[in-house]
């Protein structure tokens, strides 16, 4: 077998030491409702003209992760939106992605004129409904998902205490998000986040992710994430992790780190709250003397611990 060529030897070595980014499965999928289209047929090529430019302009001619196209005209219209998950290393992950939902929608909603499919990377979706539109507020979010991590916090007692750091640590990180919409309209807004919590044993350390569309204003920022994160209040407190996206805006916490790059927002952990103070029991009787030792001056004592 003849060597490989310098080239691509580089090439392979450089994408080996990408951080890893899960891009090959779904985590959600949510199909439409509102019809077939038939194989073929015109609104068939319009979803499939509607996915490759997606996934090559959100790469390769916008660099920012994110696009939207409409095509054909009426029946037959097609509006699509892909985005990239914020911190994607490079523009080949982000279409690799995007590329891999557009040819897994046939196979995961078959014919569906609607669909929506979830990835860890990225998130897609093409419709025959006008989903692009600002004046849908406050649906032009949707369809959206919510996953639960239903393991929690050790000890329980500090599940309330984690809850209230989580929901700091989610604010901080949503403030910053917001805040990047504000000072560039083009590019990609998004920030991540990190705080540790010394109340639980081990130490457990929280990340922390946020993300807009690029299309969105500061204030459409902010109205979104709010809106998704209303929803994580739901969780059962102490949980160790749960994710809340859209196809405008998404929000997420885990116990582990799952984004790439350092954090963009920190913050110090607040210890648990300590337990109540165990209740001393009450002083043994002194035992008798010892007959052939006279007891000393005052009888014998009785130290007692008290728990701090």
């Amino acid at each position: 077998m003849e060597p490989l060529p310098w080239c691509l030897t580089v090439l392979l070595f450089i994408f080996s030491l990408r951080p890893p980014m899960a891009i090959g499965n779904t985590y959600a999928t949510v199909c439409g409702k509102t019809g077939k289209y038939e194989a073929n047929s015109t609104y068939q090529h319009n979803v499939e003209a509607v996915t490759t430019y997606i996934a090559n302009a959100a790469t390769f001619s916008g660099g920012n992760g994110f696009a939207t196209i409409t095509e054909g005209a009426g029946p037959d219209k097609v509006y699509g939106l892909g985005i990239c998950r914020g911190d994607t290393p490079d523009n080949v992950t982000c279409y690799e992605c995007l590329s891999s939902a557009s040819a897994e929608a046939a196979t995961l909603c078959p014919d569906d004129k609607d669909a929506t499919l979830f990835y860890d990377g990225c998130t897609v979706r093409f419709s025959d409904q006008d989903f692009l539109s600002f004046s849908r507020w406050p649906w032009y979010n949707e369809p959206e998902v919510v996953l639960n991590n239903t393991n929690t916090v050790n000890p329980a007692a500090v599940a309330s205490s984690f809850h209230v750091l989580v929901d700091t640590l989610m604010n901080k990180t949503a403030e910053h998000a917001a805040a990047a919409a504000a000072s560039d309209a083009s590019q990609k807004k998004v920030a991540t986040g990190e705080a540790l919590f010394d109340g639980s044993d081990p130490q457990t350390k929280i990340y922390s992710l946020a993300q807009c569309t690029p299309d969105l204003t500061s204030g459409g920022c902010k109205k979104c994430l709010r809106l998704v994160m209303d929803k994580m209040a739901f969780r059962v407190p102490g949980a160790l992790g749960q994710r809340v996206a859209g196809v405008r805006c998404n929000v997420r916490f885990e116990v582990y780190p799952f984004y790439i790059g350092e954090a963009m927002v920190r913050i110090e952990g607040t210890p648990a709250p300590s337990p109540a103070p165990l209740k001393s029991r009450p002083a043994a009787p002194p035992e008798p003397p010892n007959p052939a030792t006279p007891p000393s001056k005052g009888g014998i004592k009785n130290k007692i611990k008290t728990p701090a």
